[in-house]
């Protein structure tokens, strides 16, 4: 009924994740959504203000693996 007039927006927790995991976590889930079918990618929730500079790099660096991925 909606076909292609929805897009999903995925989330990476913004507390289990990027807040206490580390950056092969970040990427980890960043697959996961992905390999799943987000089209958007996205934290639950704000990011806490002590979440580690180098999760959120993971984070942007794990959507352009990704993607470079599928061009190869």
């Amino acid at each position: 009924m909606i076909g292609n007039r929805v897009k999903l927006i995925g989330n990476i927790s913004a507390a289990g994740t990027l807040l206490f995991g580390s950056p092969d976590d970040v990427k980890s889930e960043v697959f996961r959504c992905l390999k799943e079918g987000v089209d958007v990618l996205a934290p639950s929730c704000g990011i806490a203000p002590r979440t580690p500079t180098g999760n959120i790099r993971a984070f942007v660096q794990a959507k352009d693996e990704y993607y470079l991925q599928l061009l190869q």
